[in-house]
């Protein structure tokens, strides 16, 4: 295998993980905000920061797998299936338009929240900027796959 074969992601490996990060993503940044929203009332809650502090960890973990799929940059899919391409291109588009748009925004509220009452959730709000910044290379990245598609 030569080093241009390894530099690329595998296309079924990057759509697999496409599939089960995007449903998963939407569920937990959900539950995110509602629980910003609650805690954001009831500052009180121990109960509660722990469980912004495991959805966030949740959200780590689901962009870690996707970067991790994409470690060598956008996905070549001259060679790929049509119905594979299509999926790709498809669940690309989603993550940028909805799932990364929405995380953000969740984030950007976190962040307020960090910053306004520090208590809340500690040491986050750098790490939350450092989350946003994430997002956005990973939309960048999902922008190029779709602009490569159509």
């Amino acid at each position: 295998m030569n080093s241009a074969t390894e530099a690329q992601p595998d296309p079924y490996h990057l759509l697999r993980v496409l599939e089960d990060v995007s449903n998963e993503h939407a569920e937990v940044v959900r539950a995110l905000e509602k629980a910003l929203r609650r805690l954001d009332i009831d500052s009180s809650d121990e109960g509660l920061k722990a469980l912004v502090a495991r959805y966030l960890r949740r959200l780590r973990i689901l962009r870690k797998r996707v970067e991790s799929a994409l470690a060598s940059g956008a996905v070549n899919l001259a060679d790929v299936e049509q119905e594979v391409r299509s999926n790709i291109a498809t669940l690309s588009e989603y993550m940028i338009i909805v799932g990364y748009a929405y995380e953000e925004e969740v984030i950007k509220k976190a962040i307020n929240l960090a910053e306004r009452a520090p208590a809340l959730l500690p040491g986050e709000a750098e790490r939350l900027r450092s989350d946003l910044r994430a997002i956005r290379r990973l939309s960048e990245t999902f922008q190029e796959i779709v602009a490569s598609y159509y």
